[in-house]
């Protein structure tokens, strides 16, 4: 993945981060017994090490599949409306 999109990825994942009621329950469980929170995801991707590195994988080919802005508005994930109105 070209460093522009990573950067686009981090900034998404950490608007996320930032918006979810519950940053350190795990949320995602890979292979071998390891569980993720949405602030270890972040940290993983930003660290780019192999867990990081695994995510980016999936963001990619997802971006492939889907379109690179639509994968980037989904990372970013569930927004609450504005006050004022309905959900």
């Amino acid at each position: 993945m070209e460093n522009f999109l990573k950067e686009k990825v981090i900034e998404a994942l950490q608007v996320w981060l930032a918006q979810h009621p519950a940053p350190d329950a795990v949320v995602l469980q890979l292979a071998g017994g390891i569980d993720l929170s949405p602030r270890e995801i972040v940290h993983h991707v930003q660290k780019e090490d192999k867990i990081g590195q695994l995510q980016l994988d999936v963001i990619e080919q997802a971006m492939k599949q889907f379109g690179t802005d639509e994968v980037i508005e989904g990372l970013k994930g569930f927004r609450q409306p504005p006050t004022g109105f309905p959900p």
